[in-house]
């Protein structure tokens, strides 16, 4: 499908705002929260379990895992606007203008997510998950 520009802007104001307001702020957080470094109460005392439970290597895969386990869920969402399209839809509003349905626009929205052009690699500050992050993280036997 080809998207006029207005189209475009809109997929693209959309899926850096997912990038901005929820991916990344949540690995940030979870990475703190691995490292002990986090300010909140509530993720202190999910760091202490943590630590009194798992090793360094553990910790090591659990941060190597999050972006996964973030771009999944973040990818099942936008896998459900498409499946609930006709109930739930997402209109963007780009410069006063209204494109009213981001399904009009990519039927396969959670798609929009992945590869060179997708919202993780044009947008997202943090990793991606790739291998080398893997090789990088976890201590090696």
């Amino acid at each position: 499908m080809t998207n006029s520009s207005l189209e475009q802007q809109a997929l693209d104001l959309f899926g850096k705002a997912l990038m901005d307001k929820v991916r990344d702020p949540q690995i940030h957080l979870w990475d703190e929260t691995f490292n002990g470094s986090v300010r909140s109460t509530t993720y202190k005392k999910i760091h202490q379990k943590l630590s009194q439970n798992l090793n360094d290597e553990q910790l090591a895969t659990l941060g190597y895992l999050m972006p996964w386990i973030v771009d999944n869920v973040i990818a099942h969402v936008l896998g459900m606007l498409q499946d609930e399209h006709k109930n739930i839809d997402v209109a963007v509003r780009v410069d006063g203008q209204v494109v009213p349905s981001l399904y009009a626009v990519s039927e396969l929205l959670n798609w929009e997510l992945w590869g060179e052009e997708g919202w993780i690699t044009r947008f997202s500050k943090e990793r991606q998950t790739d291998e080398a992050y893997f090789q990088d993280a976890v201590p090696s036997e």
